[in-house]
């Protein structure tokens, strides 16, 4: 699955602060201890800022780059009819799509934006994951990186999601992706696993599937980056393994 990412440049002239009302808290939040930032309502979002879908969350905080608000948004699924070429069998097919955006200094374009479009003829599951995303300055820079972390799944059994968590600074974007755990079962979201349980799907027998569960793929993205970064990452990656699964409460 491959997600589309876009970096936009604009010269926005409106400033977006001022007027908004922070929510309460929302449950899909890990971490925002640095610069004032705050959950925005979306209802306090001036309709000059454009977005696709409905939002799960926005944040905004204020560090060197001027005044940041992230978006995070999901479209309604949508269903429609596909025509097998070889059986001429009808299938009804899913689509949902999922947005994350980045505003910096009162700018109308977001500073980047990712989409990921998710379809399935089965059972479709695409959200953002409660308890992941973060606002930090892990290298005191002054700049804040914006963490989150999505699913995604086409099911026809009880068989694990796809889990992508992704740290971004200055439009530098840092990524683990893997799978999650099952919701019961063997290897279940309440089995707890540390860091150490977590790393790597490259280095588990295709064959051993117990033990890949709750893995992602590998650190490569991370090469360059300050150790803080991927520390941190891991402990939004095991938050999201043991989250998945809260919208079934």
């Amino acid at each position: 699955m491959k997600i589309a990412m876009a970096v936009l440049f604009a010269l926005g002239i409106l400033s977006y602060g001022c007027s908004k009302k922070k929510s309460a808290l929302s449950p899909y939040v890990l971490n925002m201890e640095v610069f004032g930032a705050k959950v925005v309502d979306s209802t306090a979002i001036p309709p000059e800022i454009k977005y696709e879908g409905n939002i799960v969350v926005a944040i905004e905080w204020q560090d060197k780059l001027g005044k940041n608000l992230f978006i995070g948004s999901l479209t309604g699924e949508k269903t429609g009819i596909i025509i097998d070429s070889l059986y001429r069998d009808g299938f009804e097919l899913s689509d949902r799509k999922l947005y994350c955006y980045h505003f910096v200094s009162n700018s109308l374009k977001p500073n980047w934006e990712i989409k990921k479009d998710e379809n399935c003829v089965y059972d479709l599951g695409v959200n953002f994951i409660e308890k992941t995303i973060s606002v930090t300055d892990l290298d005191k820079d002054s700049i804040g990186e914006v963490s989150f972390a999505y699913y995604s799944a086409c099911r026809s059994d009880v068989s694990p999601s796809d889990v992508e968590v992704i740290l971004e600074e200055n439009k530098v974007f840092y990524k683990l992706s893997g799978i999650g755990l099952l919701p019961h079962g063997r290897k279940n979201k309440d089995e707890i696993l540390d860091k150490e349980d977590i790393c790597c799907l490259d280095k588990v027998g295709e064959k051993d599937f117990d033990n890949q569960l709750g893995k992602y793929k590998d650190e490569v993205s991370f090469v360059n980056a300050p150790p803080s970064f991927l520390d941190f990452a891991q402990s939004v990656w095991v938050s999201a393994i043991h989250n998945e699964y809260n919208y079934l409460k």
